[in-house]
């Protein structure tokens, strides 16, 4: 008599085939209840803020920076703010220019007797719930330009702001898309919020993930549609949140100190003239989050480390008016138009002996030949 031989492969295919149906059901009960959950380390971290509006249209993912913006995209904002013991709306279309930046375009070729500078930094920079003619940016632009005009020296600025960026984020972004532009000045603003927030991955390894392989990110892109993961997610979040620690953050501290010292050698290989921002804050958020002073007295101790004008715009805030005249309403680290005045005198009175120096130094625009 013949002895049944044994059978693991109808058993795994079995076990397989019922795994399949129970996934399967489970996904179909998820979509019927309409569960979905967005993790927190989603590719492009866009919110909602009352003083800004969405903005998520003018961003696309990107591998080396997490999101970036969308060139020659359009977006819209209606803000309210206090200016000069006024409340003032603030109602624009503006565009993205052809290059990713905010504000006018900067030709890649230098024209004669011109000063370039490029601002990095997160939403403050990029000057969210203020008009593009009213951030520092541009506040400073004019500035210099009223001091230097009458020497025919041009000031040409890079609004590098992107809107939650971290100082990984912006080193990244500058290597890549502000360099080639060649700038004299390079203003980094980082360390108000973005670092410390809490998230599943830092900033260095969600990066790592998005640049994995194509079909590697093809697969998990896929899965991050499907809502049995989206379960999975949700627990692990949870979990995370649990057992949050320092090194959940976006941009540890010490990370941070490594990002400022990535910008310094750049200064020294490039020969651009750098200069940090102290990150303004409300007090009452450095209370909520007791690491956020670490990051300002990281910076000022960079900057001291390396001999850097350093431009505290922390203290500024401080002590040049009420916060609810330097920020915008409702809000712990936007600066209102106010603020953007204050910031732009700083950053002059910090910058004008450096650029009397350039100025100096640029060559004179030859007479046209006589007829």
């Amino acid at each position: 008599m013949k002895k049944n031989a044994p059978r693991p492969a109808k058993n795994l295919l079995f076990c397989a085939i019922a795994l399949v149906v129970f996934l399967g059901s489970l996904e179909a009960v998820l979509r019927i209840a309409r569960f979905e959950f967005a993790p927190d380390h989603s590719p492009i971290v866009a919110g909602v803020n009352e003083a800004v509006g969405n903005f998520e249209e003018i961003f696309t993912p990107s591998p080396d920076t997490l999101w970036k913006h969308k060139a020659g995209s359009t977006y819209r904002f209606d803000a309210r703010a206090e200016a000069g013991g006024r409340k003032v709306k603030f109602v624009s279309t503006e565009e993205i220019n052809s290059d990713g930046f905010r504000g006018a375009p900067v030709p890649r070729e230098r024209q004669p007797r011109a000063v370039r500078l490029a601002f990095l930094g997160d939403s403050s920079t990029f000057g969210s719930g203020i008009p593009v003619d009213g951030t520092y940016v541009e506040i400073l632009r004019r500035l210099l330009g009223e001091k230097f005009g009458d020497r025919s020296v041009r000031f040409e600025v890079i609004n590098a702001g992107v809107i939650g960026y971290s100082s990984t984020q912006g080193l990244a972004h500058f290597r890549q898309n502000v360099i080639p532009f060649k700038p004299d000045v390079v203003v980094i603003a980082f360390g108000s919020i973005n670092e410390s927030r809490r998230t599943r991955y830092t900033d260095v390894e969600a990066i790592s993930v998005l640049s994995r392989p194509p079909l590697a990110l093809v697969i998990s892109g896929a899965l991050a549609h499907a809502r049995v993961y989206q379960l999975i997610e949700s627990g692990l979040s949870k979990i995370t949140d649990m057992g949050a620690n320092e090194h959940s953050m976006r941009v540890p501290p010490e990370q941070f100190v490594k990002d400022l010292e990535s910008f310094y050698r750049l200064s020294r290989r490039h020969g651009f003239v750098l200069v940090p921002l102290t990150p303004h804050r409300r007090r009452d958020l450095e209370v909520e989050e007791p690491v956020l002073p670490r990051y300002t007295a990281e910076v000022a101790a960079f900057a001291e480390r390396h001999g850097l004008p350093l431009v505290d715009i922390h203290g500024a805030f401080r002590n040049e008016a009420p916060e609810d005249v330097v920020f915008l309403p409702k809000d712990s680290y936007h600066p209102g138009p106010f603020g953007h005045v204050v910031i732009a005198r700083k950053l002059f009175e910090t910058l004008e002996p450096e650029v009397e120096k350039m100025a100096a130094a640029l060559p004179e625009i030859p007479e046209p030949p006589a007829p």
